[in-house]
């Protein structure tokens, strides 16, 4: 498995991706805004692409602001793979993520790679649904 930053000719994939992924899908505007970043990668294999990961630094901390594995390839590594390799590539004090209260699996996912609990954000999804604020620490160290 390869894992590279995303391009512009990669978006019709990862469209495809998110559509088979989520309920609310992201937009393609929120994908091509984070075409210049270095923390859009994607996971393929023989040309084939079937994961993708988006995560920003602000200031002193890493957002991982969505990522998805189409549903063939899950609980294979791939989503392992992009958190770690983002991971590695961010230089920040902590992580933070957003989960739907709902997501069961992706919340276990998230406390096997070492993200904690922080607090509930109410009505943070468009359908109402509450999220969970989830944090991990980086590789610098908090003052």
């Amino acid at each position: 498995m390869l894992i590279r930053k995303c391009v512009e000719e990669d978006l019709e994939k990862i469209l495809e991706i998110e559509e088979k992924s989520f309920e609310y899908p992201y937009s393609r505007g929120i994908f091509e805004d984070f075409l210049s970043s270095d923390f859009f990668l994607l996971a393929e294999e023989d040309s084939t692409i079937f994961g993708y990961i988006l995560a920003e630094a602000r200031e002193e901390d890493g957002v991982i602001v969505s990522i998805a594995v189409l549903p063939g390839h899950r609980l294979q590594g791939v989503g392992t793979s992009l958190m770690e390799e983002v991971q590695k590539r961010m230089d920040v004090k902590r992580f933070f993520l957003i989960v739907r209260e709902s997501n069961r699996g992706a919340q276990i996912f998230y406390d096997k790679l070492g993200f904690s609990k922080i607090t509930r954000i109410e009505d943070y999804y468009q359908n109402d649904e509450d999220g969970i604020l989830m944090q991990k620490p980086g590789k610098k160290k908090i003052n």
